[in-house]
């Protein structure tokens, strides 16, 4: 709450840590706020005599939340106001039960300080709230919070508390406002004040969320539940909510008022079960250790047999003619599940529309389309018709491209991507439910806001309901957001086996922890390289193609830690520099420099008769999909399934 506090008061706010999480008012502020970080609350606050001298001549109001610790300080710092100018500043004290000491004797000593202040002709205003939890009115918090906390270990257990009762808590922002708003009155100087919100948290909505969310989670009793938080840094705090300050209004003072944030002039943000619901969805803070994930490589003897699907063509780096047509058609002609296209020289959204009229029953999705570079409302308008068009078969899978190509190539923000795709995602399926449930869009996010619905615009419900949400990802921290808000994961295309297991894979596993789900609910996808061919002529060819695109994705800086898994990080430094040369011909250079080493590090290199049991040592018991060249165009008989011996590794659900 302090850091809250911050952002809204008049004069001098002292504060003891933490950074301001919504400076709604620091630009009227300017020049009048002056902050005070904990390490500073010794004798003359860590500053100079003459420092702390211009400080008290200057000061208003002081508002310190942890008086016990302090406010002999700043009882200091009020007198010297006096002495210097005559004035006396108004000290507003603030009580709060969950601080990390808890109600001791030294609140009761600070009070009493107080009043010897008081009695001395200071200004006093004592507060006493509720507890107060960090987090912002739109249900996500980027710190921890005791109401994502109990979701959290609610979907990690798959239980939840009998008959949790309600709790009084208020989210931090909007008692720091309260706070200001009340030292701020007139009358403030000798009140006692008790802030809490009109209505308690009914705390199985907290819970209802969780399942709403997908996890189905078994009531146990209360002190049950607790038990088996033992030994977790979240135990204490839990029982705080269920049985402890939380589960009873906060004491009023001999002669206090009791108000809550809309007497004090604050809107009270509605702690209801939509909120939740934006909090079960959009956890970001892991507020205890997520259990381990499982080693995700198998014994050879159980690796899984894998799923295939085709897509568009053959990546490459030269200019190649697409007919998104008939390679969909080839792809289901050969058995395959999906056809795929990736966003390379075309937009892979209309290329699939295309694919759509020439296909019945086979999959769509796109692999990726580069969500960043576009507005969340024009993805969801043509994935929408899309998915209607189609008869319910589109995945949208999502990517986020490097930052130099979001700002240099398409002029858009490039920092902080997984952020960023993050709110875009939430804003996706907010805008779709608008359409779907006919509600008003109401969507607020940190980078995209939508709140502006019009029957005029908005289209029908689709009868297929969303397309499922893939996500793009060759590191870690996107690896992590798949698993916990997306339906699955497409690794890139030069992904290895090491790659997955080290990288992205224990990521995902994260990710589904965070969210309480199982792997089973979740799809990865894998598009890997394929250097193959049936004569010298042909395996040449493709491989000398596939060098110059190695060369290419061992050269953005952004890949380093993928190279250092595999010790070619200086490689990668040799690979960017060429890569920026301006040589016309750096990528034939650059091309000539991969050898065979680094070539099967990246690509699946084999015979064609052997390539699928090469994919199936490669990414068995790891991707449940892996994607191939369809079998069309120059190369459609070297693409074709029989040519590559897939019919023995694959799964057996009535497709490839």
């Amino acid at each position: 709450m302090c850091a809250e506090l911050c952002s809204a008061t008049s004069a001098l706010v002292y504060r003891l840590g933490g950074a301001p999480a919504r400076p709604d008012r620091r630009d009227a502020l300017e020049g009048r706020l002056v902050e005070l970080p904990r390490e500073d609350s010794g004798p003359g606050l860590g500053l100079s005599t003459r420092d702390r001298d211009a400080l008290a001549e200057s000061v208003e109001v002081i508002i310190d939340s942890e008086p016990a610790d302090d406010v002999h300080h700043l009882i200091s710092l009020a007198e010297r106001r006096a002495e210097l100018t005559g004035r006396r500043p108004l000290i507003c004290a603030v009580f709060r039960p969950e601080t990390s000491r808890g109600a001791t004797s030294d609140d009761s000593l600070a009070w009493v300080k107080l009043q010897d202040a008081t009695a001395g002709g200071m200004p006093v205003v004592r507060i006493q709230t509720g507890l107060t939890v960090n987090g912002a009115s739109d249900g996500r918090s980027a710190t921890p919070n005791l109401l994502a906390a109990l979701q959290r270990v609610a979907a990690s257990t798959g239980t939840r508390p009998r008959d949790p009762g309600a709790a009084h808590v208020e989210l931090a922002d909007v008692a720091a406002r309260a706070v200001v708003a009340l030292a701020l009155r007139e009358d403030a100087a000798g009140q006692v004040f008790t802030l809490t919100r009109r209505q308690p948290v009914r705390l199985d909505d907290v819970f209802d969320a969780v399942e709403r969310s997908g996890t189905a989670l078994t009531p146990v009793p209360l002190d049950s539940w607790l038990r088996q938080l033992d030994g977790s840094a979240l135990a204490s705090q839990a029982a705080r909510l269920l049985v402890g300050p939380g589960s009873e209004p906060p004491p009023t003072g001999e002669g206090g008022v009791r108000l809550s944030p809309s007497d004090a002039g604050v809107d009270e943000a509605p702690l209801d079960p939509g909120f939740f619901d934006r909090m079960a969805v959009g956890r970001t803070v892991e507020v205890i250790p997520a259990p381990r994930a499982r080693d995700p490589r198998p014994e050879p003897e159980t690796r899984a047999a894998v799923r295939f699907d085709g897509h568009n063509a053959p990546l490459a780096l030269e200019h190649r003619e697409i007919d998104p047509g008939g390679a969909a058609a080839a792809s289901e002609a050969a058995g395959y599940g999906a056809f795929w296209v990736p966003e390379q020289r075309f937009d892979p959204l209309l290329a699939l529309t295309v694919a759509a009229g020439t296909t019945k029953d086979i999959g769509l999705g796109t692999a990726v389309t580069v969500a960043l570079a576009r507005s969340p409302m024009t993805v969801a308008c043509s994935a929408n018709d899309l998915h209607r068009l189609s008869g319910g078969r589109l995945v949208l899978g999502l990517g986020s491209q490097l930052p130099v190509h979001l700002a240099n190539r398409m002029a858009m923000p490039g920092n902080r991507p997984v952020d960023r795709m993050r709110d875009f995602i939430g804003a996706l399926r907010s805008i779709w439910a608008s359409w779907n449930d006919e509600e008003p869009l109401a969507y607020r996010g940190e980078f995209y806001s939508f709140t502006l619905s019009s029957e005029f615009f908005n289209p029908p419900p689709n009868p297929h309901g969303a397309p499922a949400i893939f996500l793009g990802a060759a590191g870690p921290r996107m690896a992590e957001l798949a698993g916990e808000i997306a339906d699955g994961l497409i690794a890139p295309p030069f992904a290895s086996r090491r790659h997955l297991t080290d990288l992205l894979l224990p990521a995902v596993e994260r990710g589904l922890a965070k969210a309480g789900r199982s792997r089973e609910s979740f799809t990865v996808v894998a598009m890997p390289l394929i250097a193959t061919g049936r004569t010298p002529q042909e395996r040449d060819a493709v491989e000398s193609r596939l060098r110059r695109l190695v060369a290419f994705y061992c050269s953005p800086k952004d890949y380093r830690r993928v190279l250092d898994l595999h010790g070619l990080a200086e490689f990668g430094d040799t690979m960017r520099e060429l890569s920026l040369s301006g040589d016309p011909q750096r990528w034939r250079r650059m091309g000539e420099m991969i050898d065979d080493e680094v070539l099967e590090t990246f690509a699946v290199r084999a015979d064609p008769h052997d390539v699928g049991d090469a994919v199936l040592a490669r990414f068995g018991g790891l991707a449940d999909r892996v994607v191939l060249p369809a079998p069309h165009g120059a190369e459609a008989g070297l693409w074709h399934p029989e040519t590559l011996r897939l019919d023995r590794n694959s799964a057996p659900d009535g497709r490839r």
